[in-house]
C-alpha cells in the first residue's frame, strides 16, 4: 500500500498529541516528534489545525516535553491564549451544564452526559484538557417532551426551526438527537445513541443502571458507564470519519485499560470500525506494537486518508453548499456506507437517510401528510444546503 502524503503540519499535531496521551515518553518518540516538527513550514496552519481538531490543550502538553525551540514561541503564545479562552468558555459551559442537570433532576427526568467536560475529567483529570464543544445529553425517549419543556423554560429554542414548538411525532420517532440554542450555547438532546433506529441498542434504563458518576465542581455528573462509553465513542468517531483528532486521543486513553482493549470485537461490520480505528491509532498516535500489520483493508485505509486528510483536507472545511463541500459530503456518505457493511446495505442506508428528520423545518408537513416526507426529503436537503448558499 502506498500511503497518501500527509502534510507535516498535521503529522506534527499528531506527534504532540501522541506525547500528551502516552503514559511514558521514550527517546524514540521524542526523536520522531523532533524530526517532524523540523519539517513544519506553516505554523499558522499548525495552530489553526490544533483548534480545528480541538487538541490545543494536548498540543501544549506535548510541546512541553519536546526540545526547546522545536515550536516557535509565537505559536506557543497563540496556543496558550486560546487555551485560556477555552478554559473560560468551559467554565461557563460547566455552570450551564450543572444548572440544566439540576433543573432536569428537579423535574424528575434522568439525563446522562455524553462526552464533554465529564469525559475530559475522566480521561485527563481536568475538565478543560479536552476542548469543549456542545453539551450532549441523553434522556429517556418517553420523557423527551418534558425535557424539551425544561429547555424552553431555560431560554433555549430549537436550532433547526428557531421556535419553542415540540417536534412532531415523526421527528421524535426517527431522530437520534434534537439541538437547541441559547446564545452561543448549543445543547444536543439525544433520544438514543445510534443513528439507525432499526438497530437494537440498550434501553435507557440499562444505560442508567450502568452509569458512571464523575465528580465535577463539587457534584456528581451521571455519564455513560465503562461498558457503554468505548463502543459509543468508536461508533461516533468512525461514523464522522475521525474528523477531529481529539476523538482518537480519547480512544487511545480508554484503551490503556487492558479490559477495554480485550473487549474490542464483535460482528464483521463492527470489526470494520474497530480495525480502521486501531490502524489510525498506530499510524498517528503510535499506539500498538512496532511492525504490527494493518487491521483493516489497506486499500480502504489508503482511500480514506486521501479523501479526508491528504493535502489541506485535514485542515480546511469547505463552505456548506459549495461544490467542494458536496464532493466531501459524497465521500463521507460513501465511507459511512462501507462501515455499514458495503453496497448490499445500500437500500437500508438510503431508507434511513430519507427518514432522517433534519429537513422537517425546511419541509413542514401536517401530521396527516407526514408519510410524504421520505419522498420530499431530497428536495429539503437541496433547499437547506444550497438555497442560502446561492442567495
Amino acid at each position: 500500500m502506498t500511503m497518501p502524503v500527509l502534510q507535516p503540519e498535521f503529522l506534527a499535531l499528531c506527534q504532540c498529541v501522541r506525547l500528551a496521551v502516552s503514559p511514558t515518553t521514550s527517546p524514540d518518540a521524542l526523536r520522531a516528534a523532533g524530526q517532524i516538527l523540523q519539517q513544519v513550514r506553516d505554523w499558522d496552519a499548525f495552530v489553526a489545525g490544533a483548534a480545528r481538531h480541538r487538541v490545543e490543550p494536548l498540543v501544549l502538553r506535548g510541546a512541553a516535553v519536546v526540545a526547546a525551540g522545536s515550536i516557535p514561541d509565537s505559536a506557543v503564545r497563540v496556543l496558550q491564549t486560546r487555551v485560556r479562552q477555552g478554559t473560560l468558555g468551559g467554565l461557563k459551559q460547566l455552570g450551564e451544564l450543572l444548572r440544566l442537570l439540576g433543573e432536569l433532576t428537579a423535574a424528575g427526568i434522568p439525563a446522562l452526559v455524553i462526552k464533554g467536560l465529564p469525559l475530559s475529567q475522566k480521561l485527563y483529570g481536568d475538565p478543560f484538557q479536552r476542548s469543549a464543544g456542545d453539551i450532549d445529553l441523553l434522556v429517556p425517549p418517553d420523557r423527551y417532551a418534558e425535557a424539551h419543556q425544561v429547555l424552553i423554560s431555560a431560554g433555549y429554542r430549537r436550532l433547526d426551526s428557531g421556535d419553542a414548538e415540540l417536534p412532531s411525532q415523526v421527528v421524535q420517532s426517527h431522530c437520534k438527537d434534537i439541538s437547541y440554542r441559547r446564545g452561543a450555547l448549543v445543547i444536543e438532546v439525544h433520544l438514543r445513541l445510534g443513528d439507525d433506529p432499526s438497530q437494537p441498542e440498550a434501553s435507557f434504563a440499562d444505560l442508567w443502571h450502568r452509569r458512571e458518576e464523575i465528580a465535577l465542581a463539587g457534584g456528581r455528573v451521571p455519564c455513560l458507564g465503562q461498558a457503554d462509553l468505548l463502543p459509543y465513542l468508536l461508533e461516533h468517531g468512525a461514523r464522522h470519519g475521525w474528523d477531529r483528532l481529539c476523538w482518537l486521543a480519547d480512544i487511545a486513553l480508554l484503551l490503556r485499560d487492558p479490559q477495554q482493549r480485550q473487549s474490542l470485537g464483535g460482528p464483521p461490520v463492527a470489526g470494520r470500525q474497530i480495525g480502521h480505528t486501531l490502524d489510525l491509532l498506530h499510524l498517528w498516535l503510535g499506539d500498538g506494537e512496532d511492525g504490527q500489520g494493518l487491521h483493516s483493508d489497506p486499500r480502504r485505509l489508503d482511500w480514506f486518508l486521501a479523501a479526508f486528510f491528504a493535502g489541506r483536507r485535514w485542515l480546511d472545511r469547505p463552505v456548506r453548499g459549495s461544490w467542494p463541500w458536496l464532493l466531501r459530503e459524497l465521500r463521507a456518505r460513501r465511507w459511512r456506507l462501507y462501515l455499514a457493511g458495503g453496497w448490499r446495505q445500500g437500500p437500508h442506508v438510503l431508507w434511513q437517510a430519507l427518514l432522517n428528520p433534519v429537513d422537517q423545518a425546511v419541509l413542514p408537513l401536517p401530521e396527516r401528510w407526514a408519510f410524504l416526507y421520505p419522498l420530499l426529503r431530497p428536495l429539503g436537503w437541496v433547499l437547506r444546503n444550497f438555497g442560502r448558499h446561492r442567495g
